[in-house]
Order: C-alpha cells, then sequence, then structure tokens
C-alpha cells in the first residue's frame, strides 16, 4: 500500500462507516443471530430468618443473665449484738512494681484477725497491665496478669473462709481491660471460685448490711461518674447519691481515683434527716517508697492509703466513720470490747 493509500477516508479505504453500521444495525440483520442467555445455577441470596434472629437474641440475653457475676442489689446479716466494723479495701493493683505490697498483706491479715471485722472489696484488686491497653504498662509489673489474678484469688478466698468478706464491686478498669480487648472475664476468674459466699457487685450496686436489729443501707462504686474535684474528695459519692440513689443510703463508698477521704454529714431535715458516710477507699498504689507516676502526673500527688473503715451498731441506728485504717480498728475494739463489757454486766 502506497503512502497516499493511508490516508484514504475509511468508505474508500473499504472500512464500514459509522453510518453503516448504524444502518446495518436499524435493517434488523444483526437482531436475527442467535443470543444466549446464560443460567445462574448456584447464585447464593441473602435469606434473613427474623424469627430464629430474635430466637437468638432472646436466649443470648437469657444466658447472659444466666451467667451473670454481678448482681445490682444484695443483702448481708451479721446475727451480731456487738459492733461491726467494716474495712474498705480497694485500688491495691497486687502485681504493680509501685504497690506497696506489705501493706495489702497486713491490713487483709488484720481484718482476718479481728472479731467482728470484715472487708469490702471495691475494685482494680490486680494491676492487670496488658501490653492491648497500654503497650509499655507491663514494664512496671512485678508478675504476668495470670499470676496476679492467682494470688488475688487465693488471698481473697482466705478471708472469705474465714467469714471475713461481705462484698467485692467488680471494676471495668484493670481487671475489665482483658474483657474489652479479648473477651476474657478477669473478673470471673478472680471471684467465681466455687463456695464463693459473699455477694459480688457490679458499679453501683447497691448493698443493704444487717447488723442485730439495725439495716444500714449502703451503695458500693468502683468509679464513680463525671463528678470527681481535686478539691472536694468526696464529691462524687455525694452526687451519686443526690443524682441516682433517692437520697435514701446510710453509707456511699467509691474508689478508682486513688484518693481515700470519709466525710460523715446529716442529709435532709426534720424528721427526714439522716446521717451518711461518704468515703472514698483511697489505694495501695504509690503509698510506699514508688510513689506511682500515673497518678502523681494526672493529680500532683502520689495514691493515698486504702482501708478506710465504717463502724455499725447492732442496737441504735448510728455509725462511726475512720479515714485511717490502724485507728479505724482501734476504734473497733474499743466499742467491741465496750458491749462486751456491757453484755457482762447484764
Amino acid at each position: 500500500m502506497s503512502k497516499e493509500q493511508d490516508y484514504l477516508i475509511p468508505q474508500e479505504n473499504g472500512e464500514p462507516t459509522n453510518e453503516s453500521l448504524e444502518a446495518e444495525a436499524l435493517s434488523g440483520k444483526r437482531s436475527e443471530w442467535q443470543h444466549f442467555t446464560p443460567e445462574f445455577v448456584d447464585t447464593q441470596t441473602a435469606n434473613l430468618d427474623t424469627k430464629r434472629l430474635l430466637r437468638q437474641d432472646s436466649d443470648t440475653r437469657q444466658n447472659k443473665r444466666a451467667t451473670r457475676l454481678e448482681q445490682d442489689h444484695a443483702t448481708v446479716r451479721i446475727p451480731s449484738d456487738l459492733p461491726i466494723g467494716v474495712a474498705f479495701i480497694g485500688d491495691t493493683h497486687i502485681g504493680s512494681v509501685f504497690t506497696n505490697m506489705p501493706e495489702v498483706l497486713r491490713k487483709i491479715q488484720t481484718v482476718k484477725e479481728t472479731p467482728n471485722m470484715y472487708a469490702i472489696f471495691m475494685g482494680n484488686i490486680i494491676d492487670n497491665a496488658i501490653p492491648a491497653q497500654f503497650p509499655d504498662n507491663m514494664l512496671s509489673n512485678t508478675m504476668n496478669p495470670d499470676k496476679q489474678v492467682e494470688l488475688a484469688q487465693r488471698l481473697i478466698k482466705d478471708l472469705d473462709a474465714s467469714h471475713k468478706v461481705i462484698a467485692a464491686v467488680t471494676s471495668p478498669c484493670h481487671e475489665g481491660w482483658s474483657w474489652k480487648k479479648a473477651g476474657q472475664d478477669v473478673n470471673r476468674l478472680i471471684y467465681g471460685y466455687e463456695g464463693r459466699q459473699f455477694p459480688v457487685m457490679e458499679n453501683g450496686g447497691e448493698l443493704d448490711i444487717k447488723v442485730g436489729k439495725q439495716t444500714y443501707k449502703g451503695a458500693l462504686y468502683h468509679q464513680t461518674g463525671p463528678f470527681n474535684s481535686n478539691f472536694n474528695e468526696t464529691h462524687a459519692v455525694k452526687q451519686m447519691h443526690r443524682l441516682n440513689l433517692q437520697m435514701d443510703k446510710d453509707f456511699v463508698a467509691g474508689a478508682h481515683n486513688h484518693v481515700g477521704a470519709v466525710e460523715e454529714v446529716f442529709e435532709g431535715t426534720g424528721r427526714s434527716r439522716r446521717k451518711v458516710t461518704y468515703i472514698r477507699t483511697g489505694s495501695e498504689k504509690g503509698t510506699g517508697d514508688l510513689h506511682d507516676p500515673f497518678v502523681q502526673g494526672r493529680s500532683g500527688k502520689t495514691g493515698e492509703p486504702s482501708g478506710q473503715t465504717l463502724e455499725l451498731f447492732p442496737d441504735k441506728h448510728d455509725s462511726m466513720a475512720e479515714l485511717d485504717f490502724d485507728t479505724g480498728v482501734a476504734l473497733h475494739e474499743s466499742v467491741y470490747i465496750a458491749g462486751m463489757v456491757k453484755k457482762g454486766k447484764k
């Protein structure tokens, strides 16, 4: 083909033009060609069985209720005609290098050895610094989380065997991190042992303690909502009482912030006046020679000691609270002995 022929227009070159193709299509010649329709022999479609899905929803909720560890309300009866002392022990953070472990053991042992003295565990019993939550936190743990769980359970189980534990409250942090990241319930690993006697409360669970003829109504929180104040350490539990608990409790205790505080006030007026004790339960993380840098960085001070106590009387509706654990134990022993003497005179 010559160079001149390379530049011929299509019809002169023997090629069909757009016009000729359109005319051929309109003439019907191509419509006479045979066209094969595909057959789809195994195409899947979504077929949602709503009845089955609703049964699954119902079964899951029923299983959740049936296997639930925590409860929102519990009653503990102590048939004593002598006063009892309750030590609130929280945020021990077993396994952290910053935890004052000798003090944790001493306070638990003191409760065990003191007549009519009991413990309530307020959550964050272990540090459980799993890398999935904070990648560098494991560097400050003295033992792996599985050993923390086992040690904590043995300490609590031993105290429970002596009938010395009134209740425990679970924590959505530290113990709760494993559930959040991997679906492993560490609270169940600690408290789910066979033969446990005391109730395990959810965050904000309501606990009634019956002593002799008296009933004391309380509420237990690990975390206390958005009401924490650096200037008033009991403000959060007061607000939880006022906003969520109908102001009908004799004591409200909270933990989590590693501050220790006790305040006794009158709430209400006239016939509705009642004495209420507000407690923040401190920590044992950072209370020894090693300060807790995390808390110190947030609030400007390291952790404050746990073990605040509440004395409850069986024959009159009255209580006495102490900020310091050892002072609270001494107070309990004095009123306990006084009660024994009084009974002896009768």
